[in-house]
């Protein structure tokens, strides 16, 4: 098709009408096709090219249609509500924006793809955003952030999810279409707001909470408020969102009232309440890794007075037997607890640890020998051949490795060593072992754990 000569006014005010029907979805097939052709015609116009005049009368078509429509908002929404109103325009005009950038498809990418600056004009400053010549359908969202988004600002509060979820979308999809801007800016401006508006909601529910219930209620609260805004987020927001607002939540609910919260914990740690731990830990976990110590703390310092509370009541009948078995049901006990409660969390794990190394090389009063010399005569009589309250394989292959784990406590392996070496010698010299091959799966596991034989 040939350049011709033509009146812009004549063919705009035709194409102005294919525009508007686009708009409000009323075009006919033959006036779109008359439409596409008159956008080629008018960019390839002689003896000039009247593309940047179609480009600006677009640009005022689109602004004086969003006003009308923002008129039309606020109107419908005295009988329809804000947002309500806000989702019914957007939903048509979004649909209308995208048939517009596919009926401008020659202006886009002949006129104004050569009329953008380039991506180092971009980044070197030399030309604002706002400078930009825009596809047509980054022009009409652009247009509508400018003239709807802006003037309205609508208010938080507790409409139906799906308008508040349209109106959300909106925010995201005009920055989407804006290629060329800082990535989401409108929408990261509607998030500020949005976690500015959680801090005081949640600063306000966590204030009136506090001081009307007690620790236990309160987690519980949190948990559920935490749980609540988590649906809410995932309802009305973009995915981008849902970190910041729950972070936000969790950090006005919890980490701005830690010492209520640690304040109770020894209690509940001394009262093995696993329902109150296993919310405490909920809640700070997620926040910074020291708040979670205190709680930690707790834990270690609660098995330590466990432990040395058992062996002050340790069997002086049979003190090896007594002092192994107290140190493992601590261990074992606390090991099921931190499973439960904590879901394994190895900081937990590492508390137990210390605890253990504490409460079993530490001097008892009423502890004549030490914990090496201990477990060694402990392992004496396992393995040495006499009556047993434990006579079946399984039994006995369960407590040699349960030593075991004692065993990895010890500060004094050494010590163990020359003590497991003399009455290892003296039942094989006797021939008191009960077998041989308890001896040697004793040993196996002693070589697993260290060089020691």
């Amino acid at each position: 098709m040939k350049p011709k000569q033509l009146n812009f006014e004549d063919v705009w005010c035709e194409l102005r009408r294919t525009v508007h029907g686009i708009m409000i979805n009323t075009v006919s097939r033959e006036s779109w096709y008359e439409g596409y052709l008159q956008v080629y015609h008018l960019c390839v116009a002689t003896p000039e090219s009247l593309a940047d005049r179609l480009y600006s009368a677009m640009d005022q078509f689109l602004s004086d249609h969003v006003t009308a429509l923002h008129a039309g908002v606020l109107t419908d929404s005295h009988s329809i509500g804000l947002l309500k109103a806000y989702y019914t325009h957007w939903d048509k005009y979004v649909q209308g924006v995208r048939y517009l950038d596919r009926l401008f498809y020659y202006l886009n990418h002949e006129w104004v793809k050569k009329k953008r600056v380039s991506e180092a004009d971009i980044a070197y400053g030399t030309f604002e955003a706002d400078e930009l010549v825009l596809e047509i359908g980054e022009l009409g969202l652009d247009i509508w952030m400018k003239k709807m988004l802006q003037p309205l600002q609508p208010e938080r509060s507790n409409p139906n999810k799906d308008y508040v979820k349209g109106v959300v979308d909106s925010f995201v999809e005009v920055e989407r279409f804006r290629k060329k801007r800082t990535e989401l800016e409108f929408y990261r401006k509607f998030q500020a707001r949005y976690l500015d508006a959680t801090n005081k909601f949640y600063t306000s529910v966590s204030h009136g909470l506090i001081g009307n219930i007690d620790c236990s209620s309160f987690m519980e609260k949190v948990l559920h408020y935490v749980r609540q805004e988590e649906l809410r987020s995932r309802k009305f927001l973009d995915s981008s969102s849902f970190g910041h607002v729950i972070k936000e939540c969790e950090r006005v609910m919890v980490g701005d009232h830690l010492d209520f919260i640690y304040n109770e914990a020894r209690k509940m740690v001394a009262e093995l309440n696993c329902k109150d731990l296993a919310n405490m830990y909920i809640l700070l976990k997620p926040l910074d890794n020291s708040c979670m110590q205190p709680l930690i703390k707790e834990v270690q310092n609660r098995i330590e007075k466990v432990g040395e509370q058992l062996l002050q009541d340790i069997d002086h009948e049979n003190v090896p037997q007594s002092f192994v078995d107290s140190v493992l049901k601590v261990h074992d006990d606390y090991r099921e607890l931190i499973t439960k409660v904590f879901n394994s969390d190895q900081q937990f794990i590492a508390a137990l640890d210390r605890a253990c190394i504490t409460i079993i090389n530490s001097s008892h009063p009423k502890v004549n020998f030490k914990a090496p010399e201990l477990l060694a005569r402990y392992c004496d009589q396992i393995l040495k051949r006499g009556p047993r309250a434990f006579i079946d394989q399984e039994e006995l292959e369960r407590r040699l490795s349960k030593s075991i784990i004692v065993f990895k406590y010890l500060d004094e392996k050494d010590h163990f060593q020359k003590s497991y070496s003399r009455v290892l010698a003296k039942r094989l010299i006797h021939g008191a072992s009960a077998s041989m091959e308890s001896e040697e799966l004793m040993i196996n596991m002693l070589k697993q754990v260290t060089a020691l034989v």
